[in-house]
């Protein structure tokens, strides 16, 4: 049976190396071999041989879904676990200086109100997975509170009803609060749309009336 094809961009050092890093991870594993990636995790029985072919697979795999400019700097890495070091070194920054802006956007992030609720919070999670990827997990209390201060005026009461209508509050929970109130938002946004169209039409059927009788 064929594998299902995985569509996924060259990475070029700009995009979110994480994501590209779990999809390349996927790829792999269609492949039968991102157990290389972790040699421990190999059957103590595999010969060089295949050690060798799996390692040859993975390495051209990731080699092309690099951009020409990343594939100039892991030029000296020659098998996969060098390569993969390699790019972890280069594009998943541990330092303190990263650590410390990452916590800074964490906790003080705000919704921009000129973005859609899905944007704003994709990117809310993607700092968290950037986090995570350093070794930085927040609570899920510490998220909830952040994401709900984070929230404009629109958001007040479902703010209020989150906040003192549960016992206990997860992510999960919050987010199907916000999505639900976002759905809210938008059906009165359009029924409001809807009216002001109405009330348009009826001031210049008025208008027109006044000026036929006239």
């Amino acid at each position: 049976m064929a594998s299902t094809r995985f569509e996924v961009s060259k990475f070029n050092g700009n995009d979110d190396f994480a994501l590209w890093r779990k999809n390349i991870r996927v790829i792999l594993v269609q492949h039968k071999v991102a157990k290389i990636l972790d040699e421990e995790r190999l059957p103590e029985n595999i010969t060089v041989s295949e050690k060798r072919d799996m390692d040859e697979m993975a390495y051209s795999t990731i080699l092309l879904y690099l951009s020409d400019e990343v594939l100039r700097l892991v030029d000296e890495a020659t098998t996969t676990g060098e390569l993969w070091k390699k790019l972890e070194n280069l594009y998943l920054t541990k330092s303190l200086p990263n650590k410390l802006y990452l916590k800074e956007k964490f906790f003080g992030y705000k919704m921009d109100q000129s973005k859609g609720l899905e944007e704003n919070l994709d990117k809310f999670q993607k700092i968290i997975v950037d986090l995570n990827n350093i070794s930085e997990e927040m609570s899920d209390e510490n998220q909830v509170v952040i994401l709900l201060n984070s929230l404009p005026e629109t958001y007040r009461e479902v703010k209020a009803t989150i906040k003192y209508g549960q016992d206990s509050l997860t992510m999960s929970i919050v987010l199907d609060a916000l999505k639900t109130r976002n759905l809210e938002i938008k059906k009165e946004r359009k029924d409001g749309e809807l009216l002001m169209a109405r009330e348009e039409v009826t001031k210049r059927a008025g208008k027109a009336k006044r000026r036929v009788s006239g």
